[in-house]
């Protein structure tokens, strides 16, 4: 399989499974729980932002710079449009 699709098939799984992740945790907890729902927020947050980051050097290996600058450009895009969710989500 083309390095590619392996990459865009790796980061559609980790988002798939954050964003499920948020929002089983979103419907299971109410506003008693703020801490422990801020808490599992923050995990999945920070599980797609490293687990992400690994692919990019696997990119850059196999397309070069401008590959790299492509991706990485693309993922700051979903996390900031995940992050604002999140944001939303807490409050």
């Amino acid at each position: 399989m083309h390095p590619l699709v392996l990459s865009a098939l790796y980061y559609s799984y980790i988002f798939a499974i954050c964003e499920l992740g948020r929002q089983l945790t979103k419907r299971r907890f109410t506003p008693e729980h703020l801490e422990v729902k801020a808490l599992l927020f923050e995990f999945f947050g920070t599980l797609q932002a490293c687990t992400m980051l690994y692919e990019n050097s696997f990119i850059y290996q196999n397309y070069g710079e401008n590959a790299y600058c492509l991706a990485l450009f693309g993922l700051v895009l979903l996390h900031c449009n995940t992050l604002q969710t999140v944001a939303k989500c807490n409050s």
